[in-house]
Order: C-alpha cells, then sequence, then structure tokens
C-alpha cells in the first residue's frame, strides 16, 4: 500500500522515520494521522474536521 495523499482532504502527507522501522505519516493540513510498520497502519490522530471543510472549500484552514 502506498499513501501519498490524505483521504480526508487529499493535500499531500509528509512522512517520517520512528524508531524500530516505524514511519509516522502525517497531513499537514488536517492533522489526521498514521503509523506505519509494514503493511501494517494503524490511524494514532484522527483529522480536525473544520480543516477538513475549509480545504474541500478552498478556504484557509485555521490554525490553532
Amino acid at each position: 500500500m502506498e499513501l501519498t495523499q490524505c483521504p480526508y482532504d487529499g493535500h499531500a502527507i509528509e512522512v517520517e522515520s520512528c524508531s524500530g522501522g516505524s514511519l509516522l505519516v502525517q497531513c499537514p493540513v488536517c492533522d489526521a494521522a498514521w503509523e506505519m510498520h509494514g503493511a501494517w497502519i494503524r490511524r494514532v490522530r484522527a483529522p480536525e474536521r473544520d480543516r477538513v471543510a475549509a480545504a474541500r472549500t478552498g478556504a484557509r484552514p485555521i490554525r490553532r
């Protein structure tokens, strides 16, 4: 599986290497995050719904 875009807002994701060979995959727009290790993936942070809605309408996301 290759995750290159956020499934919530379609923006490009950022990947960070973690200890033990895991990857932390994050969306800079909606703040959702997943941990990947081999074929295993789990969501560690849900998206912020107001940011997803703003991204879909083309508005500037709200930064907190």
